[in-house]
């Protein structure tokens, strides 16, 4: 019986009616229909303890990333009234005044040396592999120096004290500093100013001193005091000398510089800006 109906199938194959494109398998396919006779349907049998196997391993896999994420996390914010100095896993120091966050992942911190930062800090860093220093508004790159981050509003200021620094915002605008340069970056541009190397990182002693210096850098450093932006009427030459202290208030501070110098100042708070024109 079974080697008649071989025997009709193969007769049937070599029927002109088959295509001639048909691969033997569909060609038998479309024989056994014409004949009646059912087509074996071989069942897939699936390993259940392998897929399961598989999901665990999976999970295990997601849960690992998580507490590299979550358990390696380290983050320190300032409630002080103080300067706080945090060291870093490589060495690199931060110096973060009051108001300023820092946090940094310990558990991969030897692939990538990468801060979160926010506040008024300065940085003095280890050579080695790239330093990132991440901000809401940008990101600041180096290898090995000293420079000071400060956010406020949505301003990103770096000044470079030592070595060289890549400094970009979120929009891609970039520019790279050296000792004795910084940049004031916002969302849509990017202005340059050149600010003494000196100055830079001196509010960690709690007070600037300054003899016959150029009255734009007195205010630049005002800046990093009192988080607010300063605008200053672009042919004021004047030197300034004396001595401010990062206690006192913006107004103490205002008065002390600008009524020697016979200048006035606008404070817009809705916008953190002060003006500074000649009277």
């Amino acid at each position: 019986m079974k080697q008649d109906f071989n025997t009709k199938l193969d007769s049937l194959l070599r029927e002109e009616r088959i295509a001639f494109r048909s691969s033997q398998e569909s060609a038998k396919r479309s024989v056994m229909e014409r004949i009646g006779h059912p087509v074996p349907v071989i069942p897939i049998r699936r390993n259940s303890k392998n897929l399961y196997r598989l999901a665990i391993a999976a999970s295990v896999a997601v849960l690992a990333a998580l507490s590299i994420v979550f358990v390696g996390n380290k983050s320190i914010e300032n409630n002080t009234e103080e300067i706080v100095a945090h060291t870093l896993p490589d060495g690199s120091e931060v110096f973060m005044r009051p108001n300023s966050t820092i946090s940094y992942n310990l558990l991969l911190w030897d692939f990538h040396r990468s801060v979160n930062f926010k506040g008024t800090g300065f940085f003095e860093v280890e050579k080695g592999e790239k330093f990132d220093v991440e901000t809401d508004i940008g990101m600041v790159t180096v290898l090995g120096t000293s420079f000071s981050v400060i956010t406020f509003e949505e301003v990103l200021k770096v000044s470079c004290k030592t070595g060289r620094v890549l400094v970009k915002n979120q929009d891609g605008l970039s520019t790279i500093l050296g000792p004795g340069m910084a940049v004031k970056m916002k969302e849509d541009e990017a202005l340059s100013i050149m600010s003494s190397s000196q100055y830079i990182d001196q509010w960690i002693s709690g007070s600037y001193r300054f003899d016959n210096v150029h009255i734009s850098e007195v205010f630049n450093s005002i800046e990093d005091i009192l988080h607010i932006e300063i605008q200053i009427q672009k042919d004021l030459e004047f030197f300034y000398s004396g001595e401010l202290r990062t206690d006192q208030t913006l107004e103490e501070i205002l008065e002390i510089v600008c009524k020697p110098l016979l200048l006035e100042y606008e404070i817009n708070r809705d916008k953190n800006l002060i003006r500074i024109t000649k009277k």
